[in-house]
């Protein structure tokens, strides 16, 4: 056919969470429904459908609910990267877990360096 692709160049990892998220949610069929359905948020869910949900949840708020620099105080920086780097080793089965350590040392060097040139920034707070 090679009407969309004539090179035959499609690769998932080229593509964004939307539209990952679009083809797991409409498209497979060995997925179970997350545990509060999806569109919503899991609480506590550890099937693979929940971990998408979350990783949806946090794109929609940081790109949609927060879109400016965003403040957030540290305790929430810590649960939400905590809840959304477990949900990403899950569904890598493990193999991204060097990967985001590292970047999270990485983040809090560079929030620390933001936070002390931000002079009218309350203690505790990120961007």
């Amino acid at each position: 056919m090679g009407l969309l692709c004539p090179d035959d160049s499609v690769a998932t990892s080229k593509f964004d969470v939307n539209t990952m998220y679009s083809i797991l949610r409409n498209h497979a069929i060995n997925i179970k429904p997350p545990t509060n359905g999806w569109g919503r948020k899991p609480d506590l869910g550890k099937r693979p459908a929940d971990d998408l949900e979350r990783i949806r949840f946090y794109r929609n708020y940081v790109l949609w609910e927060k879109p400016n620099a965003m403040l957030m105080e540290k305790i929430a920086l810590d649960y939400n990267w905590k809840d959304l780097s477990e949900a990403i080793i899950r569904l890598r089965n493990g193999r991204l877990e060097k990967d985001i350590i590292s970047l999270r040392k990485r983040s809090d060097i560079y929030l620390r360096v933001l936070n002390n040139t931000c002079s009218s920034c309350p203690p505790g707070i990120y961007f």
